[in-house]
């Protein structure tokens, strides 16, 4: 509970032009999950729940340089 109240404290001091707020790197990161999320809980059922995971992991691997954008191609049927 700490960490939470830790986050949000230093969120706040975002906006200031002090040191003591999060870095721009961890807000955007902060929104972008919170955006997939509401994403989630809104649009993703059982009928698209696979076709979810896979974009979903297809992100996470892009990001991580595990894959190329050549790659997600191949894995969505386009050559």
């Amino acid at each position: 509970m700490k960490a939470i109240k830790e986050y949000f404290t230093g969120f706040l001091y975002t906006f200031t032009n002090n040191k003591r707020g999060n870095s721009a790197r961890k807000t955007t990161a902060f929104a972008l999950m919170v955006c997939v999320a509401y994403i989630h809980w809104e649009y993703i059922n059982f009928n698209n729940a696979i076709s979810a995971l896979l974009i979903d992991l297809a992100f996470v691997g892009l990001l991580f340089g595990i894959i190329h954008a050549e790659d997600i191609r191949t894995i969505f049927g386009k050559k």
